[in-house]
């Protein structure tokens, strides 16, 4: 960035900001205005923005995990396989047992 613009960047660059946004008072601004105008409509692209090229309002949806629940078929698969290998163990302890008696 020249001299005189805004700055604004994540702050991995710094380990004294970790897990911060940080800017100078140009750019903090510059991002207030975007985040307003995200909130009004969905989204502010902006190149006055630093390092980032805009500001989305998503719904809280959005961030929630789905639930990790597997599905009936690969529940079925693996019940499936669970007896084959069940059942190949049985019939090898049969065998085994055949040969020593």
């Amino acid at each position: 960035m020249k001299v005189g613009s805004s700055y604004l960047k994540d702050s991995s660059d710094w380990a004294e900001h970790e897990e911060y946004l940080v800017g100078d008072e140009a750019g903090l601004r510059n991002l207030m205005v975007a985040c307003e105008a995200a909130i009004e409509n969905g989204e502010a692209r902006r190149k006055d923005l630093g390092d980032y090229a805009g500001v989305k309002c998503l719904s809280p949806a959005f961030f929630e995990k789905p639930d990790e629940v597997g599905s009936s078929f690969e529940t079925g698969i693996l019940v499936v396989m669970i007896v084959l290998a069940v059942a190949l163990m049985l019939i090898g302890l049969y065998t085994v047992g055949t040969w020593l008696f």
